[in-house]
Order: C-alpha cells, then structure tokens, then sequence
C-alpha cells in the first residue's frame, strides 16, 4: 500500500449500482468527489516523498524485502529526522513494514510516532495504528484509536476498512452489539470483509 502512495496512479473507486437517472446523477457526482480526494491524497503524499527524496529508496526497498538492514537504515532516517515531518513518513514506512510482516507488536511504537506530525497523512497512520493495536490483541488501544475515524477523518479512503478493524476489536472487547452497529452503517455497497465481519458479530 506504502508502494502505491509513492508511485500509482490514482485509486479507483468501484460504483454502486444505479437504480434511477436522478440517483445515478448524484452517485456520478459523489463517485467524482472521491475519485479527486484520491488523486489530491495520491498527489500530496508523492509531493512529500519527492521532499525526502533520500528517503524514498530506502523506504522502498525496506517494503520489497523488509531484511534487518533495510528496517536499519530506514530507522537510522527516522532518529535523524525525529524532529520533522520526514521522520513521520519514515515512521510510518516502518509501522507499515512491521504491519506486512505480522509484527503488530513493533509497529505501534513508530506509528505512534508518526501520528503526531503526520499532517495530511494522519488518517493513514491512524488507520495503521489501530490495526496494529487490534493485531497485537490490544483491543482497548484498538477501540480508542479508531472510535473517531469517521468524523476526524470522512475524506479518507480508509473509512470503510477502519470499521471492520474497530468492530473486530469491538468483537475481541465482548460488544457484539456496537460492532454490528459500526458494520451495518458500512454494509453499502457490498464488500467482502465487511460481511465476513458481520458473520463473526452475529455468531458471538
């Protein structure tokens, strides 16, 4: 994903079916908006990645192999730059490394660093942090970090898969209830985790 923010072409972003030509219209329009807060986000985080132009190979390299050299040299970036914003985006790098790797455990601590300075990409390192909380079985953490996505972050493309990690977290927090609630808000148009997450709530 990291790899797509430096490099892709901005997201797509799948269209619900369309009952009606005024409900189409309006959908073609919110489709539209989506499509050019992907683009914008797409386009910000390459400008920053161009901005700590030394730390863009590194980070890609750390992402395609992850060997204990190439997390060394992307954390020595990030005590570097502990006091700007490039060392936010090199923590964020390593959070999500860890993230690939299923090491949840070592990713909260650069994440955690991140989230403070990292502006335009705070709901990524949120959206991160929280999955990382849930991953590592602190369900607490988990349900904290995420409780407010939607409303301090409603223009990220991270929305809906937030809700799945905070109703999993709900889940492993014995409150099948809310997390039902969280999901069915989220069940429009259809996707795949989303139920297979609404499965679990009705089963618990």
């Amino acid at each position: 994903l990291i790899g797509l923010l430096l490099f892709s072409t901005p997201l797509a972003i799948a269209r619900p079916p369309q009952a009606s030509a005024k409900k189409s219209a309006a959908q073609d329009k919110a489709v539209t908006r989506k499509k050019s807060a992907a683009s914008s986000r797409l386009q910000r985080m390459r400008r920053a990645f161009v901005a700590s132009g030394s730390l863009k190979p590194m980070a890609m390299q750390l992402l395609d192999n992850r060997s204990r050299a190439a997390y060394a040299r992307v954390t020595a970036y990030a005590h570097r730059h502990a006091r700007d914003d490039a060392g936010a985006l090199a923590n964020l790098v390593l959070g999500y490394a860890h993230i690939l790797d299923h090491d949840y455990g070592k990713a909260i601590a650069p994440l955690k660093k991140s989230l403070p300075r990292a502006g335009e990409l705070a709901d990524y390192a949120a959206y991160f942090l929280g999955w990382a909380y849930n991953g590592s079985g602190d369900a607490p953490n988990a349900i904290a970090t995420l409780r407010d996505f939607p409303r301090q972050y409603p223009q990220s493309i991270f929305l809906r898969a937030a809700a799945v990690v905070y109703a999993d977290a709900l889940l492993a927090a014995g409150d099948p209830r809310e997390a039902m609630a969280v999901l069915e808000r989220n069940r429009r148009p259809a996707r795949a985790d989303v139920e297979l997450a609404m499965g679990k709530a009705l089963l618990q």
